[in-house]
């Protein structure tokens, strides 16, 4: 579960009357089918966004006004999620106005929003114990397609470390129109920064105000490509045309900072946390207890870690300054939950407590691998990890996880800058990178064939690393059935039966994970006559490959490096030779080797693959080697081995 540590919800709000907000010059306001671009009618979308009019005013520092006006048109039912509205508020950022209607084909209005058919609930309530965040929902749609939502609302900040950023890929759809405005007094700094375009702001000058306004029209949203999203390749968000906005100061219940350098914002962090990292008597003493004797700083930390992990758990507690000030430690030793805050602010204190400074590092959790902007300081961070300088090398600490070994911090973690907070202030270090051979997966399989094609197979499956890490985390706590479930979507196997399985060796905290399994597979090679016609690539036959892009701009980016490594022997069939078998394989690139061998001694037959991506981001010039080397290893995966009678 991706950790959410400041519960920067989506922003939100309640309903009311329509009020007006302009709709930019050349727009149809009744948003009729008639008067929508060519080109949108072209991209054959389920939804298309026709204006997404988006409005920031800063009155003063903390205070701010954020407006939206957004007309959706919805051309079917996969497309009609695009025309529901949701919203989360809180108590610094409070509704205002919300409202929404129906448009016809041909731009009539036909429906309006009723306050009734707005839903309110907690907006993290499963996971969270204390939470002030809210949603409301409303569902508009109709029976007729196609049909046009059109909706507005306004919410007030009070208070605020964030500003609105403008992603109009984001919203998931072709856009038709999109313009972004920010207002603020002429005196306070306003500081963006674009990605993926050089497209600059228009700058109106209004005295006292400036207003700093961006447009863009026509963007085409590509189809979201499956096969990518189930493999370890990160599917981009979005084509990259984006505006970041950061406040130069900002203040909360408050509490003022800034962001003129991460020094200075890391201090904002320092100080309002300061003091609460201070354990109860009892806890420091029975720390001292449990690392007697040992003097191996990797050593003490390792047994603290243990004690930790098998005392503690992860709740959402989003309270204290807007979720940014943490419990102190006093408060999860006597509860033995927290957030990510406050579970690593109690297990830096545990490790004071023994003599081991660390510091704590605001980080962006995410599996796509988001990092922050060395020269652009702003709120970024999502979540909070442990960095232990030791003697001998730098120690990562995860204080979330019960599962996660020692000294990992999973792959929404690594490679990747964090602000690392201490007295002095913040300074932007790196995590590590794990290496391909890390992040192993070994499978073994004995598959005995008979002559009508059927076989059985034992097969067992050995993880480390970040793969290990993506098993346990799903099995470890799961229930039998459910064990079962997983283990069914993960063959890769036309048609089979599992006999029998054991899940045992899968255990929290361990480097590694096992799991065998028995296996009936019927019909798994084809007959034809005297001959069988076998695909030796029992386990996994890797079936992605990316469309043909000739103008890629963006690198290739994977989940993190990682090595496969299968070896299937098979017992053939008493009076069957092997007639036809492929050659062996060998691809070898800058970023990544792929083998494939078969052996044969007598009726045995062994059947080896290897798939290695040693590098994590393969530059957009290696594109089309990439796509290359997958469609080979995509045929190779198919390849047979065809047995005749004798």
């Amino acid at each position: 579960m991706r950790k959410l540590f400041f519960c920067l919800v989506a922003l939100s709000l309640t309903a009311v009357q329509t009020y007006a907000q302009e709709v930019p010059a050349g727009i149809d306001d009744s948003f009729s089918i008639t008067s929508m671009n060519p080109m949108m009618l072209l991209s054959q979308a389920d939804a298309v966004i026709r204006l997404d009019n988006q409005q920031f005013e800063v009155k003063r520092r903390g205070k701010a006004v954020w407006r939206v006006h957004r007309v959706v048109t919805i051309f079917n039912k996969e497309g009609r999620d695009h025309g529901f509205i949701g919203y989360g508020y809180d108590k610094f950022r409070k509704p205002k106005k919300l409202a929404a209607q129906i448009r016809n084909a041909e731009g009539k209005v036909i429906r309006k929003l009723k306050k009734d058919e707005i839903e309110d609930y907690s907006a993290i309530a499963n996971f969270s114990l204390y939470d002030d965040s809210r949603v409301r929902i409303a569902r508009l749609e109709h029976s007729t397609y196609p049909y046009t939502v059109e909706y507005w609302y306004e919410m007030e900040f009070n208070g605020y470390i964030s500003w609105p950023s403008w992603d109009p890929e984001g919203l998931g759809a072709s856009v038709e129109h999109s313009r972004f405005e920010v207002e603020a007094p002429a005196d306070i700094n306003v500081r963006y920064r674009s990605e993926g375009t050089d497209i600059e702001p228009i700058i109106i000058d209004g005295g006292k105000t400036k207003t700093y306004r961006w447009e863009v029209t026509a963007l085409r949203k590509e189809t979201e490509d499956l096969l990518a999203a189930l493999s370890m390749e990160i599917v981009p968000e979005s084509q990259g045309i984006s505006v970041k906005m950061a406040p130069e100061t900002f203040e909360i219940e408050g509490s003022v900072g800034d962001f003129k350098s991460w020094e200075s914002f890391g201090s904002w962090y320092y100080n309002l946390n300061a003091g609460r990292a201070v354990l109860p008597g009892v806890k420091e003493a029975e720390v001292r207890r449990l690392v007697n004797g040992i003097t191996d700083t990797e050593e003490r930390a390792k047994r603290i870690y243990d004690y930790f992990q098998s005392s503690t758990r992860y709740v959402s507690v989003q309270l204290g300054i807007g979720g940014w000030q943490t419990f102190d430690a006093s408060y999860v030793a006597e509860r033995g939950y927290g957030d990510c805050k406050a579970l690593t602010n109690y297990l830096m204190a545990l490790l004071d407590a023994a003599g081991i400074a660390s510091q704590p590092a605001l980080i962006q959790n995410s599996r796509r691998g988001s990092d922050v902007e060395k020269d652009f300081p702003n709120n970024e961070f999502n979540h909070v990890i442990l960095m232990v300088p030791t003697p001998a090398d730098t120690l990562w600490l995860e204080a979330t996880s019960q599962v996660i070994p020692f000294g990992r911090i999973g792959a929404g973690n690594e490679d990747r800058y964090a602000l690392a907070v201490s007295a002095t202030g913040g300074e932007l270090v790196r995590t590590p990178a794990s290496a391909a051979a890390e992040n192993a997966q070994v499978r073994h399989a004995t598959v005995t064939l008979d002559e009508a094609g059927n076989a059985t197979g034992a097969v067992s499956f050995t993880y480390k690393g970040n793969q290990q890490h993506r098993v346990t985390h799903t099995l470890v706590n799961a229930s039998s059935r459910d064990q079962m479930a997983w283990l069914h979507d993960m063959l890769d196997i036309p048609s089979f039966k599992v006999v029998s399985a054991d899940f045992s060796q899968v255990e929290a905290r361990s480097l590694t994970s096992s799991i065998t399994t028995d296996l009936e597979l019927p019909r798994y090679a084809a007959r034809t006559g005297s001959r069988i016609f076998l695909t030796t690539n029992l386990l996994e036959r890797h079936t992605y490959v990316p469309p043909d892009d000739e103008h890629r701009s963006t690198p290739v980016k994977l989940s993190y490096a990682y090595r496969d490594e299968d070896v299937v022997t098979y017992s053939l069939p008493a009076g069957y030779a092997i007639e036809a078998m492929p050659e062996d394989l060998l691809l070898e690139t800058s970023f990544a080797r792929y083998s494939a061998t078969h052996e044969v001694d007598g009726n045995t037959l062994v059947f080896k693959r290897m798939l290695e991506f040693t590098e994590k981001e393969i530059d957009a010039s290696l594109f089309n080697t990439y796509r290359d080397f997958l469609i080979d290893v995509a045929k190779s995966g198919r390849a047979q081995v065809v047995l005749a009678k004798q």
